[in-house]
């Protein structure tokens, strides 16, 4: 899935201070921790199991280690396809189906990519279990706290906090 797919999906960015105001409660608070270099991580259930997933606004397919698939009983197959931002193409196996759950986030991801991910992010990197990407969002307006966490929002919440918020566009000049 690509970005522009995901359009409809409103993103705002807000200073951590509006995103804490006084409101309607949202439907979730996904906490960010701090992971390597400037990435963050957050935790996921994917397929029953509980794993720690870099979050990467860029990723438009989340993707888990091979290790992870076997750990969900996964049995990768076929390939997908996928560029990274400086056009390296990606060709991996991947499943189908399973279902992708964060605090105010509940959904099925049509394919989820399997690709070793600690390639790209060196040996001193602590281990994770794949990347969330947008995909799990779909359908979801949320608030990236930069560094703090990702709010799920409701109708409710979101009407509130746009009201003191500047919506930014997800892709500028």
């Amino acid at each position: 899935m690509q970005l522009r797919q995901l359009a409809p999906t409103l993103f705002t960015l807000l200073a951590p201070a509006l995103a804490m105001a006084a409101g309607p409660e949202p439907a979730g608070h996904i906490p960010l921790k701090p992971y390597f270099a400037y990435f963050f991580t957050a935790n996921a259930t994917v397929g029953g199991q509980t794993g720690t997933f870099m979050f990467d606004t860029g990723e438009g397919v989340t993707i888990m280690t091979p290790a992870f698939a076997q750990k969900v009983g996964c049995k990768p197959w076929g390939q997908a396809t996928g560029f990274r931002l400086d056009g390296q193409r990606l060709d991996g196996p991947h499943c189908d189906g399973l279902m992708v759950e964060m605090p105010g986030v509940k959904a099925q991801a049509p394919i989820i990519g399997v690709f070793d991910v600690a390639g790209f992010m060196g040996p001193d990197a602590p281990p994770i279990d794949g990347i969330v990407g947008l995909d799990v969002f779909a359908g979801h307006a949320i608030t990236l706290v930069p560094g703090k966490e990702i709010i799920v929002e409701t109708p409710a919440s979101l009407a509130a906090r746009k009201a003191h918020a500047k919506e930014l566009p997800v892709r500028g000049r």
